[in-house]
């Protein structure tokens, strides 16, 4: 019997767990792990408090002001690209916080698209994402913004049409006064 030499490791950029086999000629992706880990991370701040496991945040890159900025002007799936490159490269536990935005812009443009389902996914996970983190953190106010998302989500939900809306304005994330 051949002994399999087995390596593990987290890609970061992808967030899958890869399992190689040296008798195998490629990896083997493990579907689900990033969502695991993500849980498992949220759990932890949801029982520990951002405030303890992030001493001190450090200064968003300049993408982060940009992904805001294009979120604001309703330009979703720009700021998602945007807020991506950032996400894709930070640590456990404020990746999930960028994760967080990139959902919300995401969510967004499936309401504007009229996706219902997809709207609806995507906002309750930006929503679950954010919770530890608000009302504010690292000067933005998430407080108001998912607010605005479960209004949206429950007016969708309960037949309000895509006219009523459509009529509204567009969404904004707030800066934070103070923290």
């Amino acid at each position: 019997m051949a002994f399999a030499y087995i390596a593990a490791y987290n890609d970061t950029t992808e967030g899958t767990k890869v399992v190689w086999d040296k008798n195998l000629l490629s990896p083997t992706v493990i579907p689900g792990a990033r969502r695991r880990q993500d849980a498992a991370w949220l759990a932890r701040l949801r029982a520990e408090g951002i405030e303890r496991l992030v001493a001190s945040a450090p200064a968003p890159p300049r993408e982060f002001y940009q992904g805001l900025e294009e979120f604001n002007l309703g330009q979703y799936w720009q700021a998602h690209e945007t807020l991506e490159e950032v996400w894709q490269h930070t640590e456990y536990p404020l990746r999930l916080f960028y994760h967080g935005l990139i959902k919300l812009a995401v969510g967004f443009l499936h309401l504007e698209r009229h996706n219902l389902t997809g709207a609806r996914i995507q906002l309750q996970r930006a929503i679950s994402y954010l919770g530890p983190f608000q009302p504010s953190f690292i000067g933005i106010r998430l407080d108001d913004v998912t607010l605005e998302a479960e209004r949206r989500l429950k007016d969708a939900a309960q037949g309000e049409g895509w006219d009523s809306l459509d009529g509204l304005p567009r969404p904004r994330i707030q800066w934070a006064l103070s923290e």
